[in-house]
């Protein structure tokens, strides 16, 4: 009996591990689409590899569906991965630029990013970045205005601010 409960917290870990695997793999898609010129699932490949994340090409198809990503004119006589703009996507973009207008504070202590909001903002924009799964983020705290983002240990404040950036490109905050 005890072998048999063994299995099934061995099973257990390691769904958790695929489905956190899978999150983590679609966040890194996710940013190289939208900050590279991709214009193969090669290439798509390739850049993942470089960003620690195993695939295989089925696998990869599968993730590009079901992100909602298709392959676009690039106005250059090529095509490039893109994003199909949706509602839901058009929105989201309103809404980070709503939140990034109600930042009044950001600094850095040691590896926490800080960061003050007017009053009902921090959660909202905490809930952004978790949805984002940034790999150089531990975790978040928000509050009514203010949110602490624990940042991994050997993260340079740069790549982080970066990173931010491309879900709230209004954002002014400093790296230092």
């Amino acid at each position: 009996m005890l072998e048999i409960w063994k299995y099934a917290l061995f099973l257990h870990k390691n769904s958790l591990n695929w489905l956190m695997d899978k999150r983590q793999r679609l966040g890194v898609i996710r940013r190289l689409i939208e900050s590279e010129r991709i214009s193969s699932q090669e290439q798509l490949l390739e850049a993942l590899g470089k960003n620690g994340v195993s695939v295989n090409q089925s696998t990869l198809s599968r993730d590009l569906h079901f992100l909602n990503i298709i392959k676009a004119p690039d106005g250059e006589g090529g095509y490039v991965y893109r994003f199909v703009e949706t509602p839901a996507r058009k929105t989201v973009h309103r809404i980070s630029s709503v939140i990034s207008e109600n930042v009044q504070l950001m600094g850095f202590s040691g590896n926490i990013a800080v960061i003050k909001t007017m009053s009902g903002y921090a959660n909202a924009m905490g809930a952004l970045v978790d949805a984002n799964n940034f790999p150089e983020i531990l975790g978040t705290i928000a509050g009514d205005d203010t949110l602490f983002i624990l940042l991994k240990e050997g993260v340079a404040r740069e790549e982080f601010v970066e990173s931010v950036k491309r879900i709230f490109p209004y954002l002014n905050m400093p790296a230092s």
